[in-house]
């Protein structure tokens, strides 16, 4: 099927060649909508009565407000996943999806939909961290969606689409420098409206400098926008990154950056790391570790600017709350309880309920806890607190406690049937054990740790070891690197440490270290060496065969090609196993710039 722009001659060729007849279509193909109309609300009503459908045969079953958000977070959102990410859909359609969500998050377990809607969609779809559910704005999620595709015309010029799309709407330039041009289809004008989506999360990750313009493009990391931000210096308008780079490349030069910028701007571009070999500037998206663009990174820029103006006051409390070792059920009563979510009726108020109470007193005696301390706060914010300062152990007793009183309180009300404190307890205790059981279970076959040496060993007969480790010292700016070289006996033969002015990530400095420790032994001529370094991300992205396109991506390529070198092998140890690098890498910062020693130190002696 042919859009109204391509001519009926085109048509009748193409159509020959493809060996298809164009037929007239308005239904949907590969599940999605063929034609667009002029309204859109009545082109996608079929996402919102699919989700109404299902929800309809939710509602008759059973099921506690933990069930109905698994339902909402792996099924309902998951429906209009797919034409989300090639149509921008109205803003009526995802409002409307979201009410129903809504709807039957808060309705009633009886299946006639009705109940109080204690939160918006909005709150409800809030981070966890900040008092949410976690679920998904549907117009926010769109956005992301559709980012992914233009992030695909920038990633992967080559494809058929990409080059198609390119052909028709920007053929002399790109995605990010498109206009939206007369009379598109509504594929690209989707597309093209998540264009500032993906500007606000891509830069450039610095190569070889030669495609970088200093005061137009984002290239700073560490800078807002990843923008210079301050007024081109006269006679310097088109001045390119690689001018900032010594003769070799291999480094930047302090003095000229220095000369440029102010402080702050030149120790963020001096901070930067680059790479030993000659690669070339290619664009990545900053908010992944691996400096691809992922939907999940992209929402949570999206919904972190969104937020950012709200109080974080309790975020620790709430990142504790879902990790308790709890059944869901519970969890999502301690989070309503917190977000005073609970009914109450007449004179009963929080306090009175879980604290004050002849029956709550009993549950908390026959729980054998003591009651915390009373404050002058409100319940919620008193319940948030001690789920910040208790132990975890502690926390879920007392959670117990309060879903049992709660629990025996409807039971009392709704059923005129109730049971003992000690009873009540003696059950909840029950059904938490049962629980934990089955989930020991699970988790035990499912949980992998990493296993290395927790202990120093000597290398194999004929080989040197060098350990090495990076420390971080935020106040400084910068990361301390340490490395010990030991002969085949286990004897030492030298150490050194190298303070780098830098501001960067844990993976980044332990890859430097590694890239620093390679360099030294092929420096000091030792071709058989086993390298061992504590950090297991390094370890792994050693062997992983996915793209990396971040800055811990070329110092890893880096530390590769330097590998072949020589008959070098690179393997994970615990940090007991790692002391001694690790106690030259602490030791950095007293030592200005390089320290290299061929006799070992006093200080390094006791390690």
């Amino acid at each position: 099927m042919f859009s109204s722009n391509v001519r009926t001659d085109k048509q009748r060729v193409l159509s020959a060649i493809l060996g298809v007849t164009n037929g007239i279509n308005t239904g949907r193909y590969l599940g999605l909508p063929s034609l667009i109309g002029r309204s859109k609300r009545a082109t996608f009503s079929y996402i919102k009565d699919t989700i109404w459908k299902r929800i309809q045969g939710w509602r008759n079953k059973l099921l506690s407000q933990a069930g109905k958000g698994v339902l909402i977070k792996s099924v309902a959102q998951a429906i209009p996943t797919y034409s989300m990410s090639v149509f921008l859909l109205p803003v009526s359609v995802c409002d409307e999806i979201q009410k129903m969500m809504n709807s039957f998050w808060w309705g009633s377990s009886s299946g006639n939909g009705k109940g109080i809607r204690w939160q918006s969609w909005a709150r409800l779809a809030r981070a966890k961290e900040l008092g949410g559910m976690g679920f998904c704005d549907l117009q926010v999620f769109n956005f992301a969606l559709l980012g992914k595709q233009g992030w695909n015309f920038i990633h992967n010029p080559n494809t058929l689409v990409s080059r198609l799309f390119k052909a028709k709407y920007f053929p002399h330039g790109s995605y990010l420098s498109s206009s939206l041009g007369s009379n598109p289809s509504f594929v690209w004008r989707s597309v093209w409206s998540a264009k500032e989506v993906v500007n606000r999360g891509i830069r450039w990750r610095v190569g070889d400098g030669k495609s970088i313009y200093v005061w137009r493009d984002a290239w700073v990391r560490d800078l807002p926008g990843f923008r210079v931000g301050t007024t081109p210096v006269p006679g310097l308008d088109n001045l390119k990154t690689s001018d900032l780079l010594l003769d070799a490349g291999r480094g930047w030069d302090t003095e000229l950056v220095h000369s440029i910028f102010e402080n702050n701007v030149s120790l963020a571009i001096c901070s930067i790391p680059l790479s030993k070999s000659h690669i070339s500037d290619s664009l990545m998206w900053h908010y992944s570790n691996n400096g691809l663009y992922t939907v999940k990174s992209c929402y949570r820029m999206l919904t972190g600017s969104l937020h950012e103006t709200e109080s974080r006051l309790y975020a620790s409390s709430w990142k504790k709350l879902w990790k308790l070792f709890l059944p869901p059920k519970i969890i999502s009563f301690l989070w309503r309880l917190c977000n005073s979510c609970i009914p109450v009726s007449g004179q009963e108020h929080y306090w009175h309920l879980f604290y004050d109470c002849p029956y709550s007193a009993s549950c908390w005696a026959a729980a054998n806890v003591d009651k915390p301390t009373l404050t002058t706060d409100e319940f919620p914010v008193w319940l948030l607190k001690l789920i910040d300062v208790l132990d975890p152990v502690v926390m879920c007793s007392i959670a117990m406690i309060l879903w049992c009183v709660w629990r025996q309180r409807n039971q009392k009300l709704w059923e005129n049937s109730s049971l003992s404190a000690v009873k009540a307890m003696e059950l909840g205790y029950v059904f938490l054990q049962g629980w934990r059981r089955a989930r020991a279970g699970a988790s035990s076959s499912a949980t992998q740790r990493a296993h290395g040496p927790l202990t120093w060993s000597r290398p194999l007969e004929g080989r040197w070891k060098c350990n090495l480790d990076a420390a971080m010292f935020r106040n400084l700016s910068a990361i301390g690197l340490g490395m010990v070289m030991r002969r085949n006996d286990g004897q030492f033969y030298a150490c050194k440490t190298l303070l780098l002015p830098l501001s960067c990530s844990v993976k980044e400095a332990e890859a430097l270290a590694l890239r620093e420790a390679l360099l030294w032994a092929f420096s000091l001529k030792l071709i058989d060496v086993e390298f061992e370094t504590d950090s297991l991300l390094v370890v792994n992205s050693l062997s992983s065969h996915f793209l990396d396109c971040s800055e811990s991506g070329f110092l890893i390529s880096d530390c590769v090609c330097l590998r072949g070198k020589g008959n070098y092998s690179i393997r994970f140890v615990k940090r007991q196993a790692n002391k001694c690098a690790h106690v030259l890498a602490k030791h950095a910062c007293f030592n200005a710039g390089l320290y290299e020693s061929f006799v070992i130190p006093s200080w390094l002696k006791e390690v």
